[in-house]
């Protein structure tokens, strides 16, 4: 049975199902709320039938009352056992279940085994066509990048991991001394020496990471021991797992991005290392630099320091921003889903006083702007579909534009993707109820004016040569610039169209 997209949204829509059955029972069934509402109505309805002078308000009301009565008072099924679209496709982070009875909300459904037939028609009927545009959207993206149903925004997670890794350095205790004891004893003190010897430039130093080719070459046998020492423990934290799946998140990049494990895990330490030197510059430079030639002329000294403050201060400065941009695209990644379930709990649990309303009113329009909410809500899993396969395409752009074989470039842990991760999540559900509003970015207002355009040209036609209709706008405007208010416009016009007419011929 088709119950919703995530486990979270089903478990909820389902607590909604069940109260509305709940509550639709206690109106009608085990308080006078029935009574009441049909006396009311039958009331109101005999009232407007003699103040119109015909009986039609009050046959509706009749019809109405009896017809909900039939399809939404009465009936009842049991509860069913349901699982989400995305649990049947193989994701295990958390099911419906778990939701249920983890949720307190879920204690409001324990009251009641049943839920209603119609409802849940139409609750099955609108995920089936939600879910149908989600694997179309699917199809049009790389199944090894992106799959909703499977890893919903699987690309803005494994960004969120990176940044952690990454833009964190070392936040192991243990880890960061040990790579400090590295820099101090072993890397700097070589680095100086290639500096001296093979004169490179403070240009070159981000290239030179602690693995380069150019640096490893010159370790002596102690510090390659202790190099490889700091590397295996530095990949062994790297496996870790990823909180996303099993998966560790080396593991994971490499089956997302389709690369070999061994790409990755180099990529991420080069990565990881120049994260780290630059969160320690007066370190690296003070010890790199000072004594290698590179601080001894005052001009170059002034370029070096200046440059240092800079970028010293636009690291903290992006690194601060980076954390609040990832911290709010995780907290709307999370969000989501809730916001969707808690809508759809909220829609159906007002069922039974949309229901009241409907035949107080004697109005079953109100029925149709129901459904026409609650595809809404559905449709926001139609949007995040789209913003995961637009993610992708991001990545895919960003690795040809980096020309980088991992995927771990700049891209994922760019403060820019993660704002605009949550922007877009807020807005295409707006954009969402726009388009079914049929208020389109003033679609409307511009076909209006078209046809009022398309009006005024084929007010007047006459017949060519060839014996078809031509607009005769195109001839009015031609006579310009006479006014058509004034009389010799007047005249003009007339002539023209007389002129025109006069050469066509019957």
């Amino acid at each position: 049975m088709i119950k919703g997209i995530t486990p979270i949204d089903t478990a909820f829509e389902l607590i909604g199902l069940c109260n509305a059955q709940q509550l639709t029972h206690y109106i009608f069934f085990q308080t006078m709320g029935g009574a009441l509402i049909f006396a009311v109505g039958f009331v109101f309805s005999l009232w407007a039938a003699v103040s119109k002078g015909t009986f039609r308000p009050f046959f509706t009301f009749l019809i109405l009352f009896f017809s909900m009565w039939i399809l939404f008072i009465v009936p009842s099924v049991p509860q069913p056992s349901v699982s989400s679209t995305m649990e049947q496709n193989g994701y295990a982070d958390i099911t419906t279940s778990q939701v249920l009875n983890s949720n307190p909300t879920g204690s409001l459904s324990n009251n009641t085994g049943t839920i209603n037939p119609i409802l849940d028609t139409f609750s099955n009927m609108l995920s089936a066509f939600t879910i149908g545009c989600v694997g179309a959207v699917e199809l049009g993206g790389d199944p090894g990048k992106t799959n909703y149903l499977k890893s919903p925004f699987m690309v803005a997670k494994l960004a969120a991991i990176s940044n952690q890794l990454l833009t964190q350095g070392f936040s192991s205790p243990q880890l960061s001394k040990e790579a400090s004891d590295f820099y101090k004893n072993y890397y700097l003190p070589t680095l100086q020496n290639l500096i001296q010897q093979r004169s490179y430039t403070v240009a070159n130093m981000p290239q030179l990471w602690p693995g380069d080719p150019a640096i490893t070459a010159l370790y002596s046998s102690e510090a390659s021991t202790a190099w490889s020492k700091l590397q295996s423990d530095i990949l062994t934290n790297l496996q870790q797992q990823s909180g996303i799946t099993n998966k560790s998140f080396i593991d994971l990049v490499s089956s997302f991005t389709g690369k070999d494990s061994s790409v990755v895990q180099n990529q991420a330490m080069i990565s990881l290392f120049k994260t780290d030197i630059r969160n320690h510059p007066n370190d690296y430079a003070s010890q790199s630099y000072q004594n290698s030639g590179y601080v001894n002329s005052t001009n170059s000294s002034g370029k070096f320091w200046g440059n240092l403050m800079g970028n010293t201060m636009a690291t903290a400065g992006a690194n601060i921003f980076q954390s609040i941009a990832v911290s709010i695209s995780q907290g709307m990644l999370n969000m989501a889903p809730y916001i969707q379930g808690y809508s759809l709990m909220l829609m159906f649990s007002f069922f039974p006083f949309i229901l009241v309303i409907v035949i107080l009113e004697r109005n079953p329009m109100l029925l149709v702007e129901f459904i026409k909410n609650l595809f809404w809500i559905k449709s926001w899993s139609i949007c995040w579909a789209i913003i995961d396969l637009g993610s992708s395409y991001v990545l895919s752009i960003q690795q040809m534009l980096n020309n980088t074989d991992s995927g771990l470039v700049g891209f994922w842990n760019g403060a820019y993707f993660n704002i605009v991760t949550a922007v877009f999540m807020i807005m295409l559900p707006i954009l969402s109820r726009i388009m079914i509003d049929g208020k389109a970015m003033g679609l409307g207002v511009a076909a209006t004016a078209a046809n009022l355009h398309a009006d005024k040209s084929v007010d007047l036609g006459v017949r060519t040569s060839t014996g078809a209709i031509s607009k005769i706008g195109p001839v009015l405007n031609a006579a310009k610039p006479y006014s058509i208010r004034s009389n010799s416009g007047s005249q003009a016009a007339g002539a023209v169209v007389k002129a025109a007419v006069r050469s066509t011929g019957p």
